[in-house]
């Protein structure tokens, strides 16, 4: 219903969604009513890896599966498929190899370095959260370089990255030293609507 209506008056639409829970009919759905863009989230091809990121046991499988579908599913015109991949220190590794399996499956990816809260208490942003062990250690910063310098020659190579090169450069630097230079369009370019409607 949401896709039918924003679509009516002009707007583009893209789904958002993790994938973990959607049927096969619900996607026939989303088609059906017109949908032309979808990211789905999957932040590391390894399995075990995912069930942890995602709290539980045997996401990856569904989430592979619905990224099938919508490639099979949605039109070969005019459509864009995304991957969102989180990168963090226990999937940075393995980006460029999840950019290669995007690519088989026609998707482009979209890479998001992971944002940390610097105090506990700090609950404004839902999409933030408090996690010291998923801080970069100074041993483990080195290898920011190898990826990143990896995933420029990717992106320089026409390889389905999302992203701008000063984006990659500036998440480079975020990891590196926790600041990000380039501004949020979000409520500029874009808005997002949750799943309880805000």
């Amino acid at each position: 219903e949401v896709i039918r209506i924003l679509q009516s008056r002009g707007l583009n639409v893209r789904v958002l969604t993790n994938a973990l829970n959607l049927t096969e009919e619900e996607i026939d759905r989303c088609v059906d009513a017109g949908l032309k863009a979808v990211s789905v989230s999957l932040d590391t091809l390894d399995k075990a890896t995912f069930d942890w990121i995602c709290c539980h046991e045997g996401p990856w499988e569904k989430v592979v599966t619905n990224l099938v579908r919508f490639s099979e599913k949605l039109p070969k015109r005019g459509v864009m498929l995304s991957i969102n991949c989180v990168g963090a220190k226990e999937t940075m590794e393995h980006t460029p190899e999840l950019i290669d399996f995007a690519e088989k499956l026609g998707y482009f990816v979209s890479l998001i370095p992971v944002e940390l809260a610097e105090d506990p208490h700090e609950n404004d942003n839902k999409f933030i959260t408090y996690q010291p062990k998923m801080r970069l250690s100074p041993e483990e910063v080195q290898k920011v370089d190898s990826v990143y310098d990896r995933l420029v020659e990717m992106k320089a190579e026409g390889k389905p990255i999302l992203v701008t090169t000063p984006y990659l450069e500036a998440s480079r630097r975020y990891f590196k030293t926790g600041a990000f230079p380039l501004p949020c369009d979000a409520g500029r370019l874009y808005f997002s609507i949750d799943p309880g409607g805000q």
